[in-house]
């Protein structure tokens, strides 16, 4: 059942915990993964402020280091598609551009996030849906499914790139693709875009050349 269907925001992943048991579809892992804590259905004003309501129930789930990138993507998509903020965000920043103007476009979407959406290290670290991030800020998890959502709204498509290893990589960025496109993964005709948030990278920068820029 996709994530919008069956939970709320706050999916929650530990990446230090030792290997879980079982993997998304219920089959034995044969490899370490993280666990993953996903937030069940709750009201809706709780959405916004979760401090308001009765403590959350949990349910724990593991993902391997490429089922949480998809799963990235799944939130992403879901923002774009789902939250209305969302859609109204991107629309409202990219007001007065050329619709042909798409890399412009993009650049906007990239400082917005970079420059307006708080970006802090998690006690215990968790994934949010887009319009939470938006609000109230993530880690890089965060920030790629929420940029990738602004896009995607816009239909320019996007790809979440793990950086370091696969299995578990030490940060997430993104990559977002013009023109826009059928499908958020691009196609043939799709120029691609580094867009990093978290660190004080340039429109098109790559996450290690705005590391080298920056911190030599």
């Amino acid at each position: 059942m996709p994530p919008s269907e069956q939970w709320r925001p706050f999916p929650q992943r530990r990446r230090s915990e030792p290997a879980s048991r079982t993997s998304v579809d219920g089959s034995p892992s044969a490899v370490a993964v993280s666990r993953v804590t996903l937030h069940r259905r709750v009201p809706e004003r709780a959405r916004l402020a979760p401090s308001m309501t009765s403590p959350p129930e949990y349910t724990w789930m593991s993902l391997t280091g490429p089922e949480k990138t998809r799963f990235l993507s799944v939130l992403a998509v879901h923002g774009a598609e789902e939250e209305p903020l969302i859609r109204q965000t991107a629309v409202n920043l990219i007001r007065g551009t050329h619709r042909d103007a798409h890399r412009e476009r993009l650049e906007r979407l990239h400082r917005f996030v970079r420059d307006n959406v708080q970006y802090h290290r998690e006690p215990v670290e968790m994934f949010h849906y887009p319009s939470h991030t938006l609000l109230y800020g993530g880690d890089c998890d965060d920030h790629v499914a929420l940029l990738g959502a602004l896009a995607w709204s816009l239909k320019y498509p996007f790809r979440i790139v793990p950086v370091g290893d696969p299995e578990g990589p030490r940060h997430y960025t993104i990559e977002l693709g013009y023109p826009e496109a059928d499908t958020f993964r691009g196609d043939e005709h799709t120029r691609w875009m580094p867009a990093e948030t978290t660190i004080d990278a340039l429109p098109g920068e790559s996450i290690e050349a705005a590391e080298a820029r920056l911190f030599g």
